[in-house]
């Protein structure tokens, strides 16, 4: 009986401390809830009274004005321009590039002049390959260099460039990314008031349970700033600095435009002609100057095998005439009648 008494009494305790601690767990929840509701709640009417709701009023005013200016007679919009369209039409982002294929008869003092203007222009060199052929083939270098100038430089440096050496293509192209520039921009505002809010707040917040919510959200609000003051910041080089490419070859002589008339064509074809057999006999002598040793070699080679097998042949032709000799005079002897005694 005093077993079961201490087994009633034992499970008794039990459920009522049970009891107690899910009551003071649901009481704790319910005040962490409560306390989770009065941050997010003093977060949304704080940030969006203070900063973000006068930065969102600011955008629908510059919106209503915007498209009360592409109205039409009668109220209706044909389109509609954001803020950032309009700001596009007033300063716009552009990246300017510009490939040119050149070709030069002096490929080292080409090299030295690129340099110097590039440093004239306060530009820098950003990729530079040059290839000054091999042990075999030398007859002419190549170089493909990536050149940044400053956009209000460019056209001067492509003039300047282009006075240096023989220009056989010119590409230019222009993208504009103003759109999303702006809109990069803008987010990195909002960004910027988010965590200033997220900081305020941190600075009020009194559980262990708020301050890590805070923190957690406050970097990757961080995270995000960063990631778009990096994009604006690859943007604004971009912009500032435009790209020139040289694609550059080193020539035995400068390709000159083709007239219209014909007579002056077939002049340029004879002069081809003539200048492609001189630079193959030229190519030829080299050639065969150099593997003169070579070609020796496989002469000797060449006279051995021949000897050899005009040898062999004048053996087998002496055997087979031997063999015929010997035919006819066994076949000689059997003719001839037997003499008589």
């Amino acid at each position: 009986m005093k077993r079961k008494r201490g087994l009633l009494v034992f499970l008794c305790m039990c459920m009522i401390l049970s009891f107690g601690g899910c009551a003071s767990r649901s009481k704790q929840d319910s005040s962490l809830s409560q306390n989770s509701t009065a941050i997010s709640e003093e977060m949304d009417y704080k940030g969006w009274d203070s900063g973000m709701g006068n930065f969102a009023s600011e955008d629908v005013a510059m919106e209503d004005s915007a498209s009360a200016d592409v109205a039409g007679p009668e109220g209706s919009y044909d389109t509609t321009v954001t803020t950032n369209q309009q700001a596009a039409q007033t300063g716009r982002k552009l990246i300017k590039r510009v490939n040119l294929d050149m070709e030069t008869l002096e490929f080292d003092t080409f090299m030295n002049d690129l340099n110097q203007t590039i440093s004239q222009y306060s530009g820098y060199i950003e990729d530079s390959n040059i290839y000054y052929g091999t042990y075999d083939y030398h007859k002419s270098r190549n170089a493909s260099i990536t050149v940044r100038i400053p956009v209000e430089s460019l056209d001067s440096f492509v003039n300047n460039i282009g006075n240096k050496a023989n220009v056989t293509n010119k590409y230019e192209s222009a993208e504009d990314i103003t759109l999303a520039y702006l809109d990069t921009d803008s987010r990195k505002k909002a960004l910027e008031i988010q965590q200033e809010r997220l900081l305020e707040l941190l600075e009020k917040a009194e559980t262990m349970e708020d301050i890590i919510a805070l923190e957690s959200r406050l970097s990757e609000v961080t995270y995000d700033l960063e990631m778009a003051q990096s994009t604006i910041n690859n943007y604004d080089n971009l912009v500032s600095y435009s790209t020139v490419t040289i694609n550059l070859t080193e020539i035995t002589r400068v390709t000159n435009p083709e007239d219209e008339t014909a007579g002056a064509r077939i002049k340029a074809g004879l002069n081809n002609t003539l200048y492609d057999m001189k630079e193959s006999s030229i190519e030829f002598t080299i050639w065969f100057v150099t593997n003169l040793p070579y070609i020796l070699l496989l002469a000797v080679i060449a006279c051995l095998i021949i000897f050899t097998i005009k040898n062999r042949r004048h053996r087998r032709q002496k055997q087979a005439k031997r063999l015929q000799d010997l035919t006819s005079a066994i076949a000689k002897s059997d003719e001839e009648p037997p003499k008589q005694s």
